[in-house]
Order: structure tokens, then sequence, then C-alpha cells
């Protein structure tokens, strides 16, 4: 019983040390982490201040500063849109809703943007430009940390009206107190005056206070925002722009994709024209989220199986593509090279059926052998018009079977109205021969 005893002791013993040691290192290793030291000795902390702009790539962040911005806008515009909303107070008169939007628009008004513009409680609305109910539309964001608790950060983007549907482009910058969460803004015309040349890597120069004091409108709540929430933030953004500004909708496309799938903006245009009961009413279903080292792509399905890709190079700042064949994405080109022939083949003719649905002739002419194409469509314009009479507006396409004789590989295709379910089903076979990495070329029954 003894010997028991001095045992456990002894355990105790040795296991109180290792503690002990165990405490000593984490303590160690945190103290090397936070602090180093340069060459005259002294301690230096390594995460210092960094005062250049860089983009913003932190989601959370990103939220919180166009929140404060969809706040100034919303008191800004009921300054001169004081009947446009729907959750003002009925029993205040227009008068004193201008008044409280002018209060409150002032309180959230940086001190050097007063000064610059002479801006007092009175005269609020004659020193700032009109501006009506609007969207708020960010299409990037920098971010300069000026102090432990105050970061600036300059936003551009476009304002939509929500009357007229008018665009315009707005640039505000906005200094935000993280400890405090309150935040002051200063206006475009402000930036373009003093940091009209300024750049991603440069130091932005710029007085701030220890804190932003609070008042009753200057302040902003913090909120976690999830990958669902983000990604049908990004989705309803190229709704929202394929519908009132098709100009940012284009520039927001890959510029390699933009090129081969449209080849001009009057093509994206008329594509857009073409399809737009789909993008008014274009549903998110599905999103898959894979991260690269120079981007995170998010892949996403709409409820009618289209596909878009948004490739991201910061938060909402992206280029994009709107369809799953015309160029390859990474995880495509991973996938397709570890399939069989047989396998290899079912892809590719997926992508004939993608193309077939956005009716996308110039891609699926594009992939035709030579010899089919010049002894049935020597052009374009006929193989158009022969897809257009074996097409319905709406299709469900389905591979029926399988076949394969050398290196052609043959797969039935049933074609049938999506629209009308006693419609009598088209077949088409596709012969596709592999060519190198993903290419390859089709032929089919006439």
């Amino acid at each position: 019983m003894l010997k028991l005893k001095k045992i456990i002791i002894t355990v105790l013993i040795i296991i109180f040390i290792l503690i002990i040691i165990l405490l000593i290192y984490i303590h160690k290793n945190k103290e090397e982490t936070i602090y180093g030291t340069d060459e005259t000795g002294y301690d230096e902390e390594i995460n210092k201040i960094d005062p250049s702009l860089q983009l913003v790539n932190d989601r959370n962040e990103f939220y919180v500063v166009k929140t404060c911005i969809g706040k100034f806008y919303y008191n800004y515009s009921s300054i001169f849109d004081t009947d446009s909303s729907e959750d003002v107070d009925t029993e205040l008169s227009t008068d004193e809703i201008k008044k409280e939007s002018e209060k409150a628009v002032y309180d959230m008004l940086d001190t050097d943007y007063i000064n610059y513009k002479n801006i007092s409680e009175d005269n609020v609305s004659t020193k700032l430009e009109e501006v009506k109910k609007s969207v708020v539309n960010i299409n990037q964001m920098l971010v300069s940390q000026k102090t432990d608790d105050v970061y600036v950060y300059i936003a551009q983007g476009k304002l939509r009206e929500i009357k007229s549907g008018n665009i315009s482009d707005f640039k505000i910058m906005v200094k935000v107190d993280a400890v405090n969460k309150t935040f002051k803004v200063l206006l475009g015309d402000y930036i373009n005056q003093n940091y009209n040349n300024i750049k991603i890597g440069d130091v932005l120069n710029i007085n701030v206070d220890d804190k932003i004091e609070e008042n009753y409108t200057n302040i902003y709540d913090y909120e976690f925002i999830s990958d669902e929430q983000y990604v049908t933030d990004l989705f309803a953004k190229y709704q929202e722009e394929t519908l009132f500004d098709e100009d940012d909708a284009y520039y927001h496309l890959d510029e390699e994709y933009r090129n081969k799938r449209f080849g001009t903006i009057d093509n994206f245009k008329k594509y857009l024209h073409d399809n737009i009961e789909k993008n008014v009413t274009m549903k998110l279903s599905k999103y898959q989220r894979n991260v690269y080292d120079d981007y995170t792509e998010y892949i996403c399905l709409d409820e009618d199986g289209n596909y878009y890709f948004f490739n991201e190079s910061s938060i909402m700042n992206y280029s994009m593509y709107l369809d799953a064949y015309t160029i390859d994405s990474p995880k495509f080109v991973e996938r397709y090279n570890n399939l069989n022939d047989a396998d290899k083949g079912l892809l590719d003719v997926r992508k004939i059926i993608s193309a077939m649905k956005e009716k996308d002739y110039k891609y699926i002419y594009s992939k035709l052998d030579t010899t089919f194409k010049e002894n049935n469509f020597h052009s374009i314009n006929v193989f158009g018009e022969y897809m257009n009479r074996i097409l319905y507006d709406e299709n469900d396409i389905t591979v029926e079977s399988y076949q394969h004789d050398g290196d052609v590989h043959s797969y039935t295709i049933s074609i049938k109205d999506k629209n009308n379910e006693a419609s009598q089903s088209i077949s088409k076979t596709f012969f596709v021969r592999l060519k190198e990495g993903t290419d390859f070329i089709i032929s089919f029954n006439v």
C-alpha cells in the first residue's frame, strides 16, 4: 500500500513538472511570435500598423463599411426624397423629415469635410449635391490602418436611383473606429480634390482622431457574414447589373471569356435582351467555393441549371463566366484529366448540351469537325438556322446511350420541349473525338 502511494506521488510530481515546462514553452513561443529583435538589440513588435492602401479582403470588414455607407446614403437621399421611403414616420411632416435627415447627415460627416464645404446643420441641403433614394453597389474597397483602432476606407461603385433607374458613379471615404463601432464619412469631391491619383500601395496621408465620438446616428453593428449570404449577394449583384447596368455587367466578365463568348459589348447586350425573362426570374440554387493562391472561385447554379463562375480577387471585386463550357475552370481540368476517355467524351457532350440550351451556336460551330462542317454547314448562319429548326424555345436534353468505335465516342441524346410534356422528342447522336488537353471535335447525324 505504501509502495502504491509512492508511485502515485511520483506520477503526480512528474505531471506537475511537465505542466510547468509546457506553460513555459507556450509563454516563450507567444513572446517570439509577437516580438522580434531588430539589429539594435531592442524588442520590436512584428505586426506594425500599415498605413498603405490595400484591397479589403475580409468579408465581415467589408460589410461593416457597406452598412455605414448604406446608412449614410439612406439619410442623405431622405433630404431630397422625403416621400419615397415606406418606413418613414407618416406623422412627421415633409419639413420635419428633411430636418431630421439633415441632422443625421451632418452628424455622420467628418469634420474635415464639413470644413472643406463650409457646412452647418442649417445649410446641409444647399451644400450637398442632390441624391435620390438609390441602391448602393460597391465595386471596390480599399483600407488604410491609421491607428490601433481607427481605419480609413475608400469605396467606389454605382448608385441606381430606385424611381428612375438612373445610374451614377460614387466615391466615398469612411473613417471607422473599430472599438467604439462609430464612423464618419467624406464624399467624392473631397477625395478627388485631395487624393485623386492615390492607388493601392500608396500611403494615405490623412489626419484621424484617436477615437470617433458616438452620436445618435454614426454607429454600426458588427455581424458575421456566412458563405451563403455572401454568395447570394454576389449572385444578386450580377442580376442587378443585367437588369439596370449592362455596361458594368459586361465589365465584370473575365476579359478572355467575354472576347470568346461575345466578342463585343453589343453582342452581350443582345444576349441580355434575349434572356431578359431568365435574368428577372433567376434564383440561386447551389454553390461551391474553391480557394486558390490568387483568388477564390464561387461556382453558382441557378434553379434552371445555368452556371455562373465568380473569380474573386478581393471582396466584391471579381471577374466572371456565365457558363461552364467557354473556358475550363481549374477544377474542371483537374476532374477531366482523371477521367477515362468515355467519361471525358461525356463531359464534352454536356458542354455541347449547355451551349444548345444557351443557343450559343458559335461555340458549337467552333467544335464541328472540319469535313463535317464543309459538307453540311458552310457558314455559321446556315448552322444557326438548322439548330433553330430542331430546338425549342426551352429544351430538356438528356443523354440516352453511349457507344465507341476506336477513338470515336458516340452519345445519343434526346431533345424535348420543356414547356410541352406531350411533345415528341428528337434524337441526335453526337460523335466525339478527343484532342489535346480538354479540346475535342464533334459531328452528328443530320
